[in-house]
């Protein structure tokens, strides 16, 4: 079940496209609507006027469908649905928090949201370059599966095998599974030494973050180098200096959230209401090519790797620019568990500025 403030938004958008409303509005429950009301309460107290003034301008965007359901579609009595609650059996490359019953419209909600979604690293630098599709499959390891030995020596420079235990970060990971209860509270068995390294970089430990340093650029780099490679040996530029835009349709789908049906994407960007029709996969590629995507590591005080895409409007021959970064990290802390490889948008662009968006 997700998060209170993810449920807040959904269906605060959903409440300005209902008329004001919550009744009727189907997959609701108890729970969640309890976490509405929580999450409600909580903002409508706060004492950072942002925060109160969340909720009107996530329901603003909901009117903003409201509006063009009405004027474009022609719809007045709206049939509105919440599914995000319903987790998909397979992955998909665009997220669906509500549909409109009537045309099967899906909208995607995002609250001032940087992160594109959270797939595995191999996903990232090894599946998708090469044109595969969205998996949900489990992966290796990506830290070890490319910096190994700087990963052991990260490992071994926060004192890992004395206060673990095991000689190598492979012995350390194999032997340490699960949780324990302490003092009724049950806690991952890592916890222990991933609280003892944060504890050695809070104290600025030279050897410690040396070693990171050192760990974070190769994985960087060569997580890079992976997608260029994968990259350079699946595609290549046409006669007309251009990628062929058929091939690369899984590439673009999954990191720019199109699909063969064009969806609705509404919430709040830095603070302000915004509602956007994106286009379908298959309009996109008869407007633009793709002109170069290629990725390079990122200084970034962690593992991180910037992946960027040039896209050439056929009509206009203008050229647009979009970044998008991989934070290659653990979500639990240091050594607690397999990297994730989340995608945020870089570089300040916008939902509203790209060019295959309509504002509502």
């Amino acid at each position: 079940m997700s998060r209170d403030q993810t449920v807040f938004s959904e269906l605060a958008v959903a409440y300005g496209i209902n008329d004001n409303s919550l009744d009727d509005i189907q997959g609701l429950d108890t729970e969640s609507l309890e976490k509405f009301h929580r999450e409600k309460h909580l903002r409508s107290n706060s004492t950072n006027q942002e925060i109160k003034d969340s909720e009107a301008k996530l329901n603003k965007a909901g009117e903003k469908i409201k509006i063009w359901l009405r004027e474009k579609k022609h719809i007045q009595k709206i049939n509105l649905s919440w599914v995000a609650n319903v987790a998909p059996e397979t992955g998909e490359t665009v997220a669906q928090d509500l549909i409109v019953v009537n045309t099967g419209t899906r909208i995607s909600v995002k609250e001032n949201a940087e992160l594109f979604q959270n797939p595995s690293p191999p996903q990232v630098f090894e599946f998708w370059p090469r044109g595969m599709e969205f998996t949900r499959a489990r992966s290796d390891d990506w830290y070890i599966s490319v910096a190994s030995k700087e990963l052991n020596d990260y490992f071994v420079a926060c004192n890992g095998p004395q206060i673990t235990g095991h000689r190598t970060i492979e012995d350390y990971y194999a032997n340490t599974t699960g949780t324990k209860v302490i003092n009724g509270k049950r806690i991952k068995k890592r916890k222990f030494f991933t609280e003892y390294v944060k504890e050695l970089h809070d104290q600025n430990d030279s050897s410690a973050k040396s070693a990171y340093k050192i760990f974070c650029d190769a994985v960087g780099r060569r997580s890079a180098d992976c997608f260029n490679t994968n990259f350079q040996k699946t595609f290549q530029k046409t006669i007309d200096g251009y990628f062929d835009i058929d091939e690369l349709t899984n590439l673009v789908s999954v990191f720019f959230k199109m699909d063969d049906r064009e969806h609705l994407l509404a919430g709040t960007e830095k603070n302000e209401s915004f509602a956007v029709l994106v286009q379908d996969i298959n309009t996109w590629k008869k407007g633009y090519s793709v002109v170069n995507i290629a990725a390079r590591p990122l200084d970034a005080g962690q593992p991180e790797t910037l992946i960027e895409f040039i896209f050439r409007n056929n009509l206009t021959q203008t050229d647009y620019r979009y970044g998008i970064q991989s934070q290659i990290r653990w979500s639990h802390g240091k050594f607690c568990g397999n990297p994730e490889g989340k995608l945020y948008r870089y570089g300040n662009w916008k939902y509203t500025e790209l060019p295959w968006c309509t504002a509502l």
